[in-house]
């Protein structure tokens, strides 16, 4: 059962043969709930190495999202930014059948799903359309 829930450094002095260096981390681990770092030290006169320990949990999370985060800094594409005409509250939706080839209406969705799954399909598809009639 751990009786105290902290963030310690500890600073053993001389431990000598009463104490050695691993039943005080022991006797710390069981009975301290806490970020632990001990330091033993032979000589009272000299000083600890001191650690940043203040970001250990930004740090632990870089370290588990590393590659998550790499990849969205090589991603070299400009951000989709859909034009307020698809948003516009005065705008009348209807319903229209399209016959297209079934392969790249596929590669199309399947797109969109991997990079743009915060939009929905119609929006994306609305998008495609006004950037054809201003390339074209």
């Amino acid at each position: 059962m751990k009786l105290f829930n902290c963030k310690v450094t500890a600073i053993v002095l001389n431990i000598g043969k009463r104490f050695s260096a691993k039943s005080v981390q022991s006797y710390l681990s069981k009975n301290v709930q806490m970020d632990l770092t001990v330091t033993f030290l032979r000589d009272p006169n000299s000083k600890p190495q001191t650690t940043q320990t203040g970001y250990t949990v930004e740090l632990n999370f870089l370290r588990e999202n590393l590659d998550k985060l790499k990849k969205l800094t090589e991603n070299n594409k400009l951000p989709l930014i859909l034009d307020q005409r698809i948003y516009s509250k005065t705008s009348q939706f209807f319903v229209k059948s399209v016959k297209m080839n079934e392969d790249i209406y596929g590669m199309f969705t399947q797109y969109c799903d991997e990079n743009y799954p915060h939009f929905r399909l119609q929006d994306l598809i609305a998008q495609s359309l006004l950037d054809f009639i201003e390339k074209y």
